[in-house]
């Protein structure tokens, strides 16, 4: 098992870790592949993951509710929301939830590689609420977990209003 200094994945809130305050977030984190033309139920079985979302290459496009698009989708698509509803930085830091993901994921480290070198990607997409700006520091172990299994790294913010 892939060791990640400082970054304990079973244990309980990183409070003492980050010091006296932690930002007050939330976050989603979904994995997605894009393949040339992979089908996404090889994608589901090697990744042992339920898919929130799919198509193939080739196929009809659709929209989310399945209604008939025009063309044909170029590459195919596959996405799982690995972390289920929006999760809390009190409850469990971004970085060690992506720390845990990616473990979780090391057994499947030749199929995310060979995606890579078949010209596909694979990244996970964090979307981030927050009330005020901070920023993160993602360590060392933990982008060399993602870079080893060939997996990108998406962050998207989204502040959220503050009232006044």
């Amino acid at each position: 098992m892939r060791e990640f200094p400082g970054y304990d994945v079973g244990a309980g809130p990183l409070n003492a870790a980050l010091g006296p305050y932690v930002q007050p977030y939330s976050y989603t984190v979904s994995l997605r592949v894009w393949h040339p033309n992979l089908d996404p139920a090889e994608i589901t079985s090697a990744l042992a993951l339920s898919p929130s979302r799919t198509w193939k290459a080739g196929e009809r496009r659709t929209s989310p509710k399945g209604q008939l698009l025009e063309g044909i989708w170029d590459r195919s698509y596959w996405c799982s929301s690995v972390l289920l509803g929006p999760a809390h930085a009190v409850d469990e830091p971004l970085e060690r939830a992506l720390a845990r993901l990616t473990l979780r994921l090391n057994d499947a480290r030749a199929f995310l590689l060979r995606v890579r070198a078949e010209g596909g990607v694979a990244e996970y997409y964090v979307g981030v609420h927050a009330p005020e700006s901070f920023g993160y520091t993602f360590g060392p172990e933990l982008l060399n977990g993602c870079a080893e299994l060939g997996l990108a790294l998406s962050v998207e913010v989204y502040p959220v209003p503050q009232s006044e």
